[in-house]
């Protein structure tokens, strides 16, 4: 058994905080004007091992707006909602990782 199966949910963690992290400097990166080297090597994590983020923070993205009772909710609540969407996320994709490797193992 790999430390990939052993520890999945720590893994998923690991992958969520430096996902969010790479998000929160590249952000920060683009408003100050920073190197294209940054955006690069930002965008290939964001691509790869961070997918998950990515991919909720662009869905989530397109669905938060004017809602017809609520309004348009602040901020942080939409911060709140991608790093909890993003988590759950990051542990059905190292799920399905395991669970993808455990059928090819297998046949």
């Amino acid at each position: 058994m790999t430390s990939l199966a052993r520890y999945p949910k720590s893994l998923a963690a690991g992958f969520w905080i430096i996902s969010l992290s790479v998000f929160l400097f590249a952000f920060v990166m683009a408003e100050f004007g920073g190197a294209t080297w940054i955006f690069v090597l930002s965008g290939g994590w964001l691509v790869s091992l961070g997918l998950p983020t990515t991919l909720t923070l662009a869905t989530l993205s397109t669905l938060w707006g004017d809602w017809p009772i609520v309004g348009t909710p602040s901020l942080l609540a939409f911060a709140a909602c991608v790093a909890v969407l993003s988590l759950f996320a990051h542990i059905i994709f190292i799920y399905g990782t395991i669970w993808l490797l455990n059928r090819r193992r297998s046949q």
